[in-house]
C-alpha cells in the first residue's frame, strides 16, 4: 500500500485509480481555500476594530470639544447679563 504525504501532514492512501486521493486533495484543497477565507475574514475584522475606534476616540474628543464649548457659553452667557445689569445701573444713575 503506497500513500502520499501532504503539506498538512496527512497521509491519503494512493489507490490504484486515484480516487481517494483525488478526494482526499479536493477535500484538502477546500480546506485551505476555506482556512484563506477565514484569513480574511479577520484581516476585514481586524480593519473594522480599528476603524471602530478611530471613530471611538474621534467621538470623545467631539464629546469633550462640545462640554468645553458648553462651559464657554455659559460663561459668554453669564459676561453679557453682566453687562446687561451693568447697563441697567449706569441708565439708572445716569452715569
Amino acid at each position: 500500500m503506497k500513500y502520499l504525504i501532504l503539506d498538512k501532514k496527512q497521509r491519503v492512501e494512493n489507490s490504484n485509480d486515484g480516487n481517494v486521493a483525488s478526494a482526499n486533495l479536493r477535500l484538502i484543497e477546500e480546506l485551505n481555500k476555506k482556512e484563506e477565507e477565514e484569513k480574511l475574514y479577520f484581516q476585514e475584522l481586524n480593519r473594522l476594530e480599528s476603524e471602530h475606534s478611530r471613530l471611538k476616540a474621534q467621538l470623545d474628543v467631539l464629546d469633550q470639544a462640545e462640554n468645553a464649548l458648553t462651559g464657554l457659553a455659559e460663561g459668554a452667557k453669564n459676561l453679557i447679563q453682566a453687562a446687561i445689569v451693568v447697563k441697567n445701573l449706569n441708565d439708572n444713575y445716569n452715569i
